[in-house]
């Protein structure tokens, strides 16, 4: 037997209305239907989070690049999940694991691939750079010649290295007559010396070069080691000839 929740009166079966009060019986289903659906949606989503704990720990030693955002996705689903709290953390802590094992094996690839490849080790360095921006060559680069005291207006040459990979060189008194342009790379290394020092190995390749308003045609490559001062703006820089040795004090302007 069954009685309206509103006035207490005998139902008939299956009825839809109460004959004495009127109370809408479909409506009372729909929302006991609502309310108990959400809990099961949100246990769901630990049992979720449980399989991908299990998953994420297992490949986390393998394929830790793809199970990095796996196992952050099995975290969110043990925090937002409604269950029994034992399977709740369980599916929290195996997530967390995976998390913390992924980043530790990507870091130990990333130094074992450095250490073996010197040019991967460089590839990374520049990432980094061209990430933060602290050690990047481009810029325009207001030079003088090591012997002379940093002055007002008391600068030798500009060095304008652009950022699709062409430069120009001129000096600072007559450009139109003393100029070279072309293209140039940079490669980030380590002092031999000191491992905690970096440089930037930069390679200028002249296209067009004109000296004292002479065009010349030879066009050789010049490479330079460029120190780079960080953490200051503007930023300053310190560029030695790999051949001649002649040393330039830069300013980025």
């Amino acid at each position: 037997m069954k009685f309206c929740p509103e006035c207490g009166s005998k139902l008939r079966k299956n009825a839809a209305t109460c004959k004495e009060c009127g109370k809408n019986l479909k409506e009372d289903k729909k929302t006991e239907v609502k309310k108990t659906s959400k809990p099961k949606e949100r246990k769901g989503l630990v049992i979720a989070s449980f399989v991908i704990g299990i998953v994420a720990l297992i490949f986390s030693l393998l394929v830790n690049i793809l199970v990095l955002p796996l196992a952050i996705l099995g975290l969110v689903f043990g925090i937002v999940g409604k269950a029994p709290r034992g399977k709740k953390i369980a599916g929290i802590i195996m997530n967390s694991i995976a998390i913390v094992l992924s980043i530790i094996v990507l870091i130990l690839l990333l130094v074992i691939f450095s250490s073996i490849d010197a040019n991967a080790g460089n590839y990374f360095s520049n990432l980094y750079n061209e990430m933060f921006g602290s050690n990047k060559v481009e810029g325009k680069w207001y030079c003088k010649v090591a012997y002379t005291t940093y002055k007002a207006n008391d600068y030798t040459l500009i060095l304008d290295f652009k950022n699709n990979n062409k430069f120009d060189w001129k000096d600072y008194r007559n450009p139109s007559s003393n100029y070279v342009r072309g293209s140039y790379s940079y490669t980030t290394k380590r002092e031999e010396s000191d491992n905690s020092k970096y440089y930037n190995e930069v390679t200028l390749r002249p296209t067009e070069m004109y000296l004292y308003g002479r065009k010349r045609t030879t066009k050789v490559s010049t490479v330079y080691k460029m120190y780079i001062t960080r953490k200051l703006s503007p930023r300053k820089s310190k560029m030695i000839n790999n051949i001649t040795h002649n040393t330039y004090y830069c300013e980025e302007k």
